[in-house]
């Protein structure tokens, strides 16, 4: 089964469910796109590579997302 570590939990997946883009992992994650930084295996990843930066095996992915409030 393919692994992932997000925010230090390693996760596994059934082949047909790992989110193969950082865009899929933010969206099963139910994050707000717009709102998250993402670093990968120690690389920041800009927001424009979202949907085309993909996740394979093994990567160490850091989300974050921002709150506004006051």
């Amino acid at each position: 089964m393919p692994t992932l570590k997000v925010n230090g939990t390693e996760k596994e997946y059934a082949e047909d469910e790992f989110p193969n883009t950082i865009a899929n992992l933010i969206a099963e994650m139910e994050m707000d796109a717009k709102a998250v930084v993402a670093e990968v295996n120690g690389e920041i990843v800009t927001r424009d590579l979202f949907e085309t930066w993909y996740l394979k095996d093994g990567m160490e992915v850091e989300l974050v997302q921002f709150v506004g409030g006051g």
